[in-house]
């Protein structure tokens, strides 16, 4: 049996000067409407078009669907950029959505009151509940503002995949040119890269890197391969408080477990 079925996935037309171009065909097409653009895929694997996967890679909102097929239920699925640098994602069956009657019955039998019952419904609905807002509400500029508080390496290669176009999105924390640890300019200003490996089953938390660079303000956090963690630290940070910033470093990429600690501590 094939695992390739119907799906397809929606986001604001302006995404797409971020995005590769997708290519139509008989099985994928492409369809625009009130400044949403709609890529279904009758062949997807699993389901899930392509594009899907890059629009998580970069975070840019979308709302898509999969059609039920054989012992894969229909899914809807809702991504959306939020606070503090975070990509919030939802995925929700087919049935999911729905209250069962038998939950409601059990819940009178063992003596919950009117309140407590419409209290369970109404979080077990909101759970499921669409993500907002809606995708034609969305602008560039939200989420140029949400970019822009994120690692500077994943703002830069954001600026990349506008200007240039990067063929297929890739891990958008991946540093744009090879680094070695010393001294480097990878963004322009020169300062002393410290690099650290990262164990095989260690994977650096995007939100990790983010918050680093809040904590220590100047820095820039980044992978510079695929086992390697680094940190760009300032010509004029070096005398305040490198080793802070280095032990954050080890932190993240799994070396150690201490809690790290702002320049200021």
């Amino acid at each position: 049996m094939s695992d390739r079925f119907y799906g397809e996935v929606s986001f604001p037309l302006w995404a797409e000067q971020y995005l590769p171009k997708v290519e139509t065909s008989r099985r994928i097409n492409r369809m625009i409407k009130d400044g949403v653009v709609t890529i279904s895929d009758d062949e997807a694997k699993s389901g899930l078009p392509d594009v899907l996967g890059d629009l998580e890679r970069i975070g840019l909102p979308y709302d898509g669907s999969t059609a039920e097929y054989f012992e894969y239920p229909g899914t809807k699925m809702y991504g959306r950029f939020a606070k503090a640098g975070k990509f919030d994602e939802l995925v929700v069956s087919d049935g999911e959505d729905h209250l069962q009657a038998g939950d409601i019955v059990a819940m009178i039998d063992e003596g919950k009151s009117l309140a407590d019952i419409r209290a369970w419904c109404h979080k077990t609905l909101d759970q499921c509940a669409p993500l907002t807002p809606l995708l034609e509400e969305i602008t560039e500029q939200d989420w140029l503002a949400w970019v822009n508080t994120k690692a500077k390496v994943f703002r830069e290669n954001v600026l990349a995949l506008k200007n240039n176009g990067m063929g297929r999105v890739r891990n958008l924390y991946m540093s744009p040119i090879p680094l070695e640890a010393g001294l480097a300019a990878p963004f322009g200003e020169l300062g002393l890269l410290v690099t650290r490996p990262k164990p095989g089953w260690k994977e650096v938390s995007p939100i990790e890197m983010d918050e680093g660079e809040r904590l220590f303000p100047g820095t820039s956090f980044l992978l510079v391969d695929a086992k390697t963690a680094g940190v760009l630290i300032p010509m004029h940070m070096l005398a305040s408080g490198p080793v802070a910033v280095a032990e954050y470093l080890e932190k993240i990429s799994g070396n150690v477990a201490e809690p790290p600690r702002s320049l200021a501590s």
